[in-house]
This record gives structure tokens, C-alpha cells and sequence, in this order.
């Protein structure tokens, strides 16, 4: 009975995310989705070779794991947002097995991986095509692989195998795999299973050939050192007291984003707050004593700390959430085995009760706008993360400049001739949705000689509302353009009393 009432909640858990996940167009303009959709597209035997596609795919920096699946499954983006719903469940399937793996009552393994599941952090975050869900799946995968061949004290060498094969394909997924593989190298050293060196170089050799791969063509994660080479240049020491204190303030906020949407009460702050410190002890405890896990936390830890680009902490936070909340439901666990004749169901019936406490205002307030009405213009808004804020007003707006440049992103191509080629602050977004070759406009810093002589690659430009470290002017470079700019296609709003330009494709004239 309680295998039968584990599958159908699961079945009702993965027909959830699947409503959630149903989309085929991209939901944010930070650009790593479109990236991953144009390597998807080259490498997938289902769309015609583009030299754009090709482009972008040599110069991507991510491994190419993720998109390649994307490719084999179709290339289309709701193939892509299918490959994430189903990491991500597939992702609660190994947690669920590596907590009972570690002794773990089936009710409160369930537990936990349906906590993890409904939480704000991982529920929006789903929504978007990126690699994160798929390194989940892969990284817990290793740990539950490598918790169970433990145990099994090398009756299952398989099983060392399994973890290893897991390890070094998460390495294919993201480069951020390497505290992953450092940690599984660190458990091998400790437990040395029969050919545990030939483990070490089972899963560390798919890394290592693509890391090769890398600087002969200088991408890849060639690009991810030069890019922490030159943002440690001039003053390193001055610029890591800086980056420390920037990532740990974004990192404590990454903790309460993953479980309460904004404008939550002071109460459920202080319930997340303490849900962490317990959290935090138990990857302490399991720390202490060497577990896969907490090395891998640990490690992966200082990766965040140094990685220079702090605005995707919460983001690269999302692998190792489930983890803490494992680590903290197995200290529950080991305190309430330690209480000799005391009810050993109180503990654990304390912490499902905080946990649920804090995420169920934001499930609520999510799946009351799921349902809201939406003109069909409209639909795509759904399935983004800024249509699930607290104001109301504010995500409407928000919603409708995304879904007008959206919009306008898929005009481009019949605009835009064959051969030409466009300005844009998230090129890459306009190279999916047009097949047209698109490059960053001039930086702003740039002076007008410099400018002119840039600008003139291209003879049009789209405007984007949105700002980049690097560009803080919303539709760049229309200040620069100026009457040089003659607009070709303007999404705007038409319900305000002032007129407000969301976005633009205008071809350039000559300076005059």
C-alpha cells in the first residue's frame, strides 16, 4: 500500500510539473537558455545546418552535454523545457533513494523530496532551459550510488562503477562538476574499493579530454579560467576581499529566496533561518565524519565564493539545496535515535511541519496565479518567473514587455534580410529566434569615432529593455543612435497614459 501511495503522489507530482514546464519559447533574457537551444539546434539531426547555430555553438563556454540531449530529443525549446521537468524529477527519485539509503524511514525520505520539489527555488527555477536540473539529477545520482556501494562493502563493485560513470558525466553537463568529482576522488581514497585508481580515471577522463578540447580552441572552460584571470588582474587581493563580501551577501540571500517568494512575513524568515542553522549542522556532523555529500558541499562552496559573476548565486545555489535539507533531516534523524524512550516521531514531525509551514504561503499564492486568466497574446507569461511575484501590477507589466519583445524577436527575420546581421545586448536571443548572425553593439564607454566605425558592421539593431553587468542602459545604443535610428518594428505599451517603448528592431543610417 505505501509503494502505491508513493507512486501515484509521484505521478501527481510529475503531471504538476509537467502543466508547469509546457512551453516552447524561451522564458528570460539572460541568454544561456538561447545559447543552449542554438547548440541544441546544431547538433540535433532534426534541423537544417545554419552557419549561426554553428557560430555559436563553437564559441559556447558550457559543456555540451546538455544542449546535445536537447538535439537528440528534437532541438525544439519545449524539448528543452521537458529534458529540465524531467532531470528535475528524476532528480527527487535519487534523492529519495540515497536518504534511504542512509536509513531513512520511507515517510519522511517522501518527505523531504516533496519539500524540496514544492520549494519557490526550485519550482521557478525549473522553468527556465538551463543545465542545473540535469547536474542535479547526475550529481545525486553519485552520492545515493556512492552511499549504497558503501554499504554494500565491495559485494557491488558495480555500483563503485555506476558513481563513477555519473560523476564524469556531470562533468559533461557543467564545468561546476569538479567539487563533485574532487569529493567522489576524496571518498575513493578513504574507502579504496578494489580498482579505485581506475575509478579516479574513469571519472575524472571525460573531463580531461574536454578540458583539452577547450584550449585547443580556446573555449570552453579555456574561457572560464580567463574569464577568473581577468577578474582577479590588477589587485587580486583588494578584488577577493570584494568579490567575499559581495558572494556572501548574495549567497545568504540565495537561502530564504529558495524557500519564500518576496514580501513574506518576519515570522517565516525567522522559520527559514532556523531550518538552515539545523541544516548547517548536520553538513558539520556529516562533514565530520567524511561523507561524500558534505565534501562535496564544502568544496563546492569555495567554488561559489570565488566565482566572479555573483548575480547567479541563487541560481548556481539550486544543486546543493537538496543536499542541506537532507543533511538536516538526517541530523533530525540521528537526534531522535540518540533520545532513548523518547517518541522518535516528534523531531521529524517538528521539522516536516516547519518546512511545509514555510513554503506552503508561496505554493498557494503560485498556483492561485498559474490559474488566473491570461489573454491567449498573453499565454507565454505563465510559464515565467516574474509572472509569480507578489505585486500583481508589477508582474503584469513586467509579463507584458516580456511578451511584446518576444514578439518582436520573432519579426526579425522577416525584417532583417538574409545575410544581414544585428546589434543586440543578448545576441544570442536574437540569433535563435531570426537565424541571423547578431553581435554585442559597442560599449558605451566607447568613444564616437569608435563607435561610428563599429556600429557600421551591421546595418540593424534590436533593443532590448533590460540592462547587462555591462550595459546599464535599458534599449541600447538608441541614446547613441539617435535620429540615426529608423525604427522598423516597436513594441509598445498602448494602455498607459505615458507612451512607453518595451522594445525595437531600427535599421542604422549614416551620421549626419
Amino acid at each position: 500500500m505505501a509503494r502505491l501511495s508513493l507512486l501515484a503522489a509521484f505521478a501527481c507530482l510529475s503531471a504538476v510539473y509537467l502543466a508547469w514546464g509546457w512551453s516552447d519559447e524561451i522564458s528570460d533574457f539572460a541568454g544561456d537558455s538561447s545559447v543552449y537551444m542554438l547548440a541544441a539546434r546544431h547538433f540535433s539531426p532534426f534541423w537544417p545546418s545554419s552557419p549561426v547555430f554553428a557560430t555559436f555553438t563553437h564559441e559556447m563556454v558550457y559543456p555540451p552535454l546538455f544542449p546535445l540531449l536537447i538535439g537528440l530529443f528534437g532541438g525544439s525549446m519545449l524539448a528543452g523545457h521537458l529534458l529540465v521537468v524531467v532531470s528535475l524529477l528524476g532528480a527527487t527519485l535519487c534523492l529519495y533513494a540515497w536518504l534511504r539509503a542512509e536509513g531513512l524511514g520511507t515517510g519522511a525520505a517522501a518527505a523531504t523530496c516533496l519539500v524540496f520539489a514544492l520549494m519557490p527555488g526550485t519550482y521557478l527555477q525549473s522553468l527556465n532551459i538551463w543545465s542545473e536540473p540535469l547536474y542535479l539529477l547526475l550529481s545525486l545520482l553519485t552520492i545515493a550510488l556512492e552511499v549504497r556501494a558503501e554499504k554494500e562493502g565491495g559485494q557491488r563493485p558495480e555500483l563503485w562503477w555506476g558513481a563513477a560513470a555519473a560523476v564524469a558525466t556531470a562533468t559533461l553537463v557543467r564545468a561546476a562538476a569538479l567539487p563533485l568529482l574532487a569529493a567522489l576522488v576524496v571518498r575513493l581514497v578513504v574507502v579504496r574499493p578494489r580498482n579505485w585508481r581506475w575509478l579516479v580515471v574513469a571519472g575524472s577522463t571525460p573531463f580531461a579530454i574536454w578540458s583539452a578540447w577547450s584550449r585547443l580552441h580556446q573555449a570552453g572552460v579555456n574561457r572560464y579560467l580567463s574569464q577568473m584571470r581577468d577578474s582577479y588582474s590588477g589587485d587580486p587581493f583588494g578584488v577577493f576581499v570584494s568579490q567575499i563580501t559581495t558572494e556572501g551577501r548574495r549567497l545568504l540571500l540565495a537561502w530564504p529566496q529558495a524557500w519564500l517568494a518576496d514580501g513574506q512575513n518576519a515570522v517565516l524568515h525567522w522559520l527559514v533561518w532556523v531550518i538552515g542553522a539545523v541544516c548547517l549542522l548536520g553538513w558539520m556532523r556529516r562533514l565530520a565524519m567524511l561523507r561524500i555529500d558534505a565534501i562535496y558541499v564544502a568544496i563546492y562552496s569555495v567554488l561559489l565564493f570565488i566565482w566572479p559573476y555573483p548575480a547567479e548565486a541563487r541560481r548556481l545555489f539550486l544543486v546543493i539545496t537538496p543536499l542541506l535539507l537532507a543533511q538536516g533531516a538526517l541530523l533530525i534523524r540521528s537526534l531522535a535515535n540518540s533520545r532513548r524512550n523518547a517518541n522518535l516521531s516528534l523531531p521529524s514531525g517538528l521539522w516536516l511541519g516547519a518546512t511545509v509551514i514555510v513554503i506552503l504561503p508561496s505554493l498557494i499564492l503560485t498556483a492561485q496565479r498559474f490559474q488566473q486568466p491570461l489573454p491567449e497574446e498573453m499565454a507565454v507569461a505563465r510559464h515565467t518567473e516574474d509572472w509569480y511575484g507578489d505585486d500583481r501590477q508589477r508582474a503584469l507589466r513586467i509579463s507584458q514587455i516580456f511578451v511584446g519583445t518576444l514578439n518582436g524577436l520573432k519579426q526579425i527575420g522577416s525584417l532583417v534580410p538574409d545575410g544581414d546581421c544585428v546589434f543586440a545586448i543578448k545576441p544570442s536571443i536574437v540569433a535563435l529566434y531570426s537565424d541571423r548572425p547578431s553581435y554585442t553593439p559597442p560599449a558605451p564607454a566607447s568613444n564616437d569615432e569608435q563607435f561610428d566605425r563599429d556600429i557600421g558592421q551591421c546595418r540593424f539593431a534590436y533593443l532590448f529593455p533590460i540592462t547587462t553587468p555591462t550595459i546599464s542602459q535599458p534599449l541600447y545604443p538608441i541614446e547613441r543612435l539617435k535620429e540615426r535610428a529608423q525604427p522598423l518594428l516597436v513594441a509598445k505599451s498602448d494602455r498607459e497614459e505615458q507612451f512607453h517603448v518595451y522594445a525595437a528592431l531600427v535599421e542604422i543610417g549614416p551620421r549626419k
